[in-house]
């Protein structure tokens, strides 16, 4: 995968590596295969492509990932961006909240007591439901579909949204490889980590440049102010609908995928659902 670089249009290579246990790679022999060990196996994985400094770009587990990248090793990374940055309501701001940060609690809470019960289940008894997922292909439908119905923008008309072979090509990276089992153990082996980001203590802080796009419908939709608690170094922050804003220029915009804080060596881009 090829991109190109805002400010000086120079072509940017992509690595877009498979997460263990999930679509084309392998699944874990052993427990440990945690967020931090993927980091550094995909820190270990760009040395040997030969980038010694990269920037690492993540959404859903890949936000954590690129995260985990950017406190573990900031010394190669040139800045990390995160669609949305995970990071707990400031304590210091609960009298006074924005009309958007009591909407953003309103649907952690939301979701937490109507939409959870799938990461519950993966992160507690992942192989109860694995064994369901790979060997009943309805079963695993209806395990990923209820999730796209329930995440995407489509006012309950699902096919509004994305047609039926989109959803059949995402099903068929789980059912051919056989990965409904193996990559439900991500949650057993990080979610609560990951749950403490959210809702809990900010923890160490990330000082690398720092780039954030924050959507609409996302479950965790925090305040630049609650972000920068643990993200010092927020270079820029995306909102649709208000652009881009930066510590240098208030006025560039930036696209949802894209942010200018990247420069023109290589990007590792984690996500996965």
């Amino acid at each position: 995968m090829n991109g190109e670089n805002l400010r000086t249009k120079r072509p940017v290579p992509g690595v877009c590596p498979s997460l263990p246990g999930y679509g084309f790679s392998d699944k874990p022999a052993a427990p440990g295969w945690g967020i931090e060990r993927i980091s550094d196996a995909w820190c270990e994985l760009m040395a040997r492509l030969g980038y010694r400094r990269f920037g690492a770009q993540g959404s859903d587990w890949g936000t954590s990932i690129a995260t985990s990248i950017g406190q573990r090793q900031p010394d190669r990374v040139a800045g990390i961006h995160l669609m949305p940055p995970l990071a707990p309501p400031d304590p210091a701001t609960l009298d006074d909240l924005t009309g958007a940060e009591r909407a953003a609690l309103a649907t952690l809470r939301e979701a937490d007591e109507w939409g959870s019960g799938y990461s519950a289940q993966q992160s507690t008894r992942p192989q109860t439901v694995g064994y369901g997922l790979v060997g009943s292909p309805a079963a695993l439908c209806a395990w990923i579909v209820e999730k796209f119905w329930s995440w995407t923008d489509s006012g309950g008309d699902l096919h509004r949204v994305i047609t039926r072979d989109e959803l059949l090509d995402n099903l068929m990276l789980y059912w051919l490889p056989g990965t409904g089992a193996s990559s439900a153990r991500l949650y057993w082996e990080s979610l609560r980590q990951v749950n403490e980001w959210i809702s809990g203590s900010a923890g160490a802080p990330v000082t690398v440049p720092t780039g954030c796009s924050v959507f609409p419908k996302e479950l965790q939709r925090p305040s630049r102010r609650w972000a920068e608690r643990r993200f010092p170094n927020i270079r820029h922050w995306n909102e649709p609908g208000k652009g881009a804003t930066s510590r240098h220029s208030s006025s560039r915009r930036c696209s949802s995928t894209r942010s200018g804080i990247l420069p023109a060596g290589p990007l590792m881009v984690t996500r996965t659902r």
